[in-house]
């Protein structure tokens, strides 16, 4: 769920909410006619609104996260690794897994709880920083 537009993302909220601007105002006057407390109905309203904004909100955000997280963390991993650095997604029927090589093509083990690929992704990159790093210290060091 993406939007080109504020109007494309006030439209899903609205159709979410199951309300519209003019619903909106015609719950106020008829709350008035009816002798009724209009800053209550419209008060009213706006929480549904609001729920309806949530609501789009999650869909938005759960498809963000699905798609583009990983790619996110991918594409840092590209552009952050250390030279000659290497991240590799290695797929095997019912497994997926990802090896950090250094320069020398030396596998190195990171430690990773992370449930999903773009987290995995994440902590081999950071796995790989911090082992250059330290590899750059001992060689300043020598």
């Amino acid at each position: 769920m993406r939007f080109d537009t504020e109007e494309a993302f006030f439209r899903a909220t609205f159709n979410a909410a199951g309300t519209s601007p003019s619903y909106i105002v015609e719950a106020c006057n008829l709350a008035e006619h009816e002798g009724k407390d209009r800053n209550r109905a419209l008060r009213t309203e706006v929480v549904r609104l609001m729920r309806g904004a949530f609501k789009v909100h999650q869909q938005a955000d759960a498809q963000y996260i699905g798609d583009n997280l990983l790619e996110y963390r991918l594409n840092a991993a590209k552009e952050q690794l250390p030279d000659g650095w290497r991240l590799v997604v290695m797929f095997e029927r019912g497994t997926i897994r990802l090896d950090v090589y250094d320069d020398s093509d030396v596998r190195h083990e990171f430690g990773s709880t992370r449930d999903t690929l773009s987290g995995q992704a994440d902590d081999a990159l950071r796995a790989a920083i911090d082992h250059a790093n330290a590899d750059e210290k001992k060689e300043d060091a020598a």
